[in-house]
């Protein structure tokens, strides 16, 4: 496409230009922080904003099923924001995993596909857990 760099996939929203910006799944397992890192230094970007569900299983769709990758969410002074501190749920959507957000169990939010027809749970954990960066 003309509006994203090579490969980045493009989030269009049903349109034809990727207002929802361009996405680059990285298959390196890493800590958050360093995932994030990842993200600043060599892409000029952040890990992922899901603001809907249509967002979440895009996102979904760019790895393997049941593979665990980073997004931008995280516990800061008791509440959960993204890269651009903007907080969860100032739009409604929240998909949290069943049983969460659970005190104690960690301030960084991954997401992940456990099933074809579900998509787009945020569990939480520790920032020092391995997962891929998306």
């Amino acid at each position: 496409n003309c509006f994203c760099p090579t490969n980045y996939n493009p989030y269009n929203q049903g349109d034809i230009v990727p207002l929802g910006g361009c996405y680059r799944p990285v298959s390196i397992p890493a800590i958050e922080v360093l995932a994030a890192k990842n993200c600043r230094q060599h892409h000029n970007a952040t890990l992922a904003k899901v603001e809907d569900r249509n967002k979440a299983s895009f996102l979904s769709t760019l790895f393997p099923l049941k593979t665990k990758f980073w997004i931008g969410l995280r516990l800061v002074d008791g509440v959960y924001q993204w890269p651009d501190g903007t907080t969860l749920g100032g739009n409604g959507y929240q998909m949290w995993a069943p049983g969460y957000p659970k005190s104690g169990a960690g301030d960084c939010v991954y997401m992940y596909q456990y099933s074809g027809f579900r998509s787009g749970f945020f569990p939480h954990c520790f920032c020092a857990t391995t997962w891929i960066i998306p």
